[in-house]
Formats: C-alpha cells, sequence, structure tokens
C-alpha cells in the first residue's frame, strides 16, 4: 500500500470516528433535566421515603435511549456508605422510577467471580408504589465440599429490608 493510500484510509477512520461520535451524543440529557432530578428533587424524594441526594454523589450517566429519547436513565454514584448508587429511570412524561441501592460487606465466591449482597428500595412514580428487593447469594448444599453459591433475588418487606439494612450497619 502506497503513502498515499494510507492517508487516505487514516483520514477515512477518523471521519467515521467523528460521525459515530457526533450521531451518539445527541443521546446526552440535557443540563436543565439532570439538574430536575438532582438536589432540587430531594423534597418529593423525602415525601416517598427514599434516600436524599447529597453533595457525595457524583453523576456516573445521563443519557437518553431511543431514537425519538423517549426514555432515560440518571446514574448517580456515592462516595459514602448508603446507599452506593441511586438510579432514575425517565420517559417523556417524567420520571418512572427512581432505585436506590445498598451493598452488604460480606463477599461471595461464585465461579462468575467475587460478590456482594445488595438491596434496593425502589419508588414506581407511575404505580406510587415502594419494593424492596434483595439481591444476593445462597450456598448449593447439593455439591457437598464446594463454594457454590446460587443467586437470589427477593421481593421483601420494608420490615425486613429495615432489618437487612441495620444488620448491614446502615
Amino acid at each position: 500500500m502506497d503513502r498515499s493510500n494510507k492517508n487516505r484510509g487514516l483520514n477515512f477512520f477518523f471521519a467515521m470516528l467523528v460521525m459515530v461520535f457526533f450521531s451518539c451524543s445527541h443521546n446526552r440529557m440535557s443540563q436543565a433535566d439532570i439538574l430536575k432530578y438532582g438536589q432540587s428533587f430531594n423534597d418529593v424524594r423525602k415525601e416517598v421515603g427514599l434516600s436524599l441526594l447529597t453533595d457525595s454523589f457524583r453523576l456516573r450517566q445521563a443519557e437518553y435511549y431511543g431514537k425519538d429519547k423517549a426514555h432515560g436513565c440518571i446514574v448517580w454514584d456515592s462516595n459514602s456508605k448508603y446507599p452506593i448508587q441511586k438510579v432514575l429511570k425517565l420517559t417523556n412524561d417524567g420520571i418512572v422510577s427512581e432505585k436506590d441501592l445498598y451493598m452488604g460487606q460480606e463477599k461471595y465466591e461464585t465461579v462468575d467471580g467475587t460478590f456482594n449482597k445488595f438491596l434496593s428500595i425502589e419508588y414506581n412514580f407511575t404505580e406510587k408504589k415502594k419494593m424492596y428487593v434483595f439481591e444476593g447469594f445462597e450456598p448449593d448444599t447439593s455439591l457437598h465440599n464446594m463454594k457454590v453459591y446460587n443467586e437470589i433475588t427477593r421481593e421483601l418487606t420494608k420490615i425486613e429490608a429495615d432489618s437487612v439494612l441495620s444488620s448491614w450497619g446502615y
């Protein structure tokens, strides 16, 4: 390949890369939408019993999905112990749900890696319903003398969720 063909190939590659970058960027959420569900939304969070968004949270992701931007997601990560993450699901009509994610400290070795237990507290604004979901692992007793755990997901009552959070030091 001569030098001009090589340069033409590189130019084409970079032009395609720029086009892909700008075509994806239209999915980024506006600053106004992010702020709408930031700390100014804390009065609503307090009303429905979710943890407040504090200065310990940092924006991780804020994007719309789909060609018409009908669905969106905002993810806030926390550098504090509780909750470790907030996930908001949105549509053109507004917020659908917000989930607070808490992580237990105990680690579990599985064939797929090392994992923690999680508890999520989610409020669905459409259904006006709060859910408590535990995600973790329990020993597989069918395999003797092996550290194998089965993944479990279970909906909890508020009392059970409070008990789990208390045992984790929250």
